[in-house]
């Protein structure tokens, strides 16, 4: 049989964020709304402390770097979740989503600039991207898991290691 894709299980990861999404489906539209709300302020939050001179070791603020794509998945996944349910046929919706998670990483990095001793960086706004792409594209993957997924979520997350990466040690 031709164009047919073979049924592939879902990996166990998966089904863990699957069994998340749907209670999470469950719960009623304003509490689905205020999770991106809630998680945009707490970035705005801890982004609002003055920075200062600090020694750290290089996987210091690797980890510290990689923290944007953790909290930026976290945010483009609750966008995602804020809205109808994740099926393939939204997928204007999942694009805002993840356009919607990706600006306000950069109006966090502006808000950044504002802050005594903290910066701006175009390195940072390039994580919190990949990081909503991963966020969305998890849940995707869960929802409509057919096993041409583990491609795009393995480069995702490579695409994720290598912006902390240039975050950390490149010029900006």
């Amino acid at each position: 049989m031709t164009g047919v894709v073979p049924t592939v299980p879902l990996p166990l990861p998966l089904r863990g964020v699957l069994w998340l999404v749907a209670g999470w489906l469950r719960l009623p539209g304003l509490v689905r709304a205020a999770a991106p709300c809630s998680v945009g302020a707490l970035l705005w939050y801890a982004s609002s402390f003055p920075g200062g001179p600090t020694r750290s070791t290089a996987l210091a603020s690797w980890l510290h770097n990689g923290g944007h794509v953790v909290a930026y998945a976290a945010l483009g996944s609750a966008v995602l979740l804020a809205g109808p349910r994740p099926t393939a046929r939204v997928g204007g919706w999942w694009l805002g989503s993840w356009l919607l998670a990706t600006a306000y990483g950069g109006v966090d990095e502006w808000h950044q600039s504002w802050v005594p001793g903290r910066t701006a960086s175009l390195g940072d706004v390039l994580s919190d991207a990949i990081g909503a792409a991963l966020g969305v594209a998890l849940v995707r993957a869960a929802w409509a898991w057919d096993g041409r997924q583990a491609v795009r979520l393995s480069l995702l997350v490579l695409a994720g290691m290598a912006s902390v990466t240039l975050a950390t040690f490149g010029p900006w």
